[in-house]
């Protein structure tokens, strides 16, 4: 019996794949559950497995090949493989394995050598972005899409050009969330001095970096005694609040050090350009 396999669902928006490695050709034995294919996706690679044991029969989408959810990537016969032939004698000895080359300490291909699908290709042309300065995080350091984006709308508007650095909603090259600052003058204040850029966690304010920091959603109101007792309960410890304004105190002026260290002034304190203009509409 022939088996599809075919492009499983990809996630929430996601509609389409690219075939990034066979790891079967047509003819090899499968068995139930091993993978045969990866997916590579804008933002996960994704492995296929075989649903049955068998022989791949046919594969229909070859590498680098753009494919739909559902789209068929190969066919599986079902039914046992084919032994292996057996020798003459049944006590013959296998040939000594050859020995193990040395293990290098050298690192993974560097990333120009790794092949780049489709999608990572037209971004990089579009973009203009050095594919060489990016931590690729799919199989053995293949470069993805969402690694190309997070290099950083900053970067990426510095290497498009055409004015496009001003429209870029960012803080220290940190890219705003999802909150609109113009309808929050606190989130304003914190987005511009914060050590780490455009924070929501509120790194630059003391009451919510604390709430932040415990797990602790800065949108309810616990008091510090609570938070304080949250804390303890939690860790086993019998900190006083004095202590834990100084643990605070202590990590935002490492912060603002290394800031300084790495030639950040007072200067950089500013929000994007786009922050001045009105709000076309409402606040999200």
């Amino acid at each position: 019996m022939t088996i599809e396999i075919t492009v499983p669902t990809l996630g929430e928006s996601v509609t389409e794949a690219t075939v990034a490695k066979w790891f079967k050709s047509a003819g090899d034995a499968v068995a139930r559950d091993e993978v045969i294919v990866e997916l590579e996706t804008d933002k996960v690679n994704l492995e296929v497995t075989a649903e049955v044991a068998g022989v791949l029969k046919e594969i229909v989408a070859g590498e680098d090949q753009n494919v739909d959810v559902g789209a068929i990537l190969g066919l599986i016969e079902e039914g046992e493989a084919p032994a292996a032939s057996a020798g003459n004698g049944a006590d013959e000895a296998a040939p000594a394995p050859e020995p193990a080359p040395a293990i290098e300490t050298t690192a993974a291909a560097p990333v120009q050598a790794q092949p780049l699908s489709p999608a990572v290709r037209r971004l990089v042309a579009d973009s203009g972005i050095d594919v060489s300065r990016v931590q690729g995080t799919g199989k053995d350091g293949r470069v993805l899409k969402g690694d190309v984006l997070a290099d950083g709308a900053t970067h990426a508007a510095r290497k498009i050009g055409k004015d496009s650095e001003k429209y870029v909603m960012a803080v220290k090259g940190v890219d705003l969330g999802m909150h609109d600052p113009r309808a929050m003058e606190n989130m304003r204040r914190q987005f511009a001095v914060a050590p780490v850029g455009g924070d929501h966690c509120g790194s630059a304010h003391k009451r919510n970096s604390l709430a932040n920091t415990l797990g602790i959603c800065q949108f309810l109101s616990y008091d510090d005694d609570l938070k304080l007792e949250l804390l303890n309960a939690a860790t086993g410890w019998d900190m006083t609040l004095q202590e834990l304004d100084d643990a605070y105190e202590r990590g935002i002026t490492m912060a603002r050090q290394f800031n300084i260290r790495e030639g950040w002034t007072t200067a950089d304190d500013v929000m994007p350009w786009r922050i001045h203009q009105p709000m076309a509409m409402g606040p999200m």
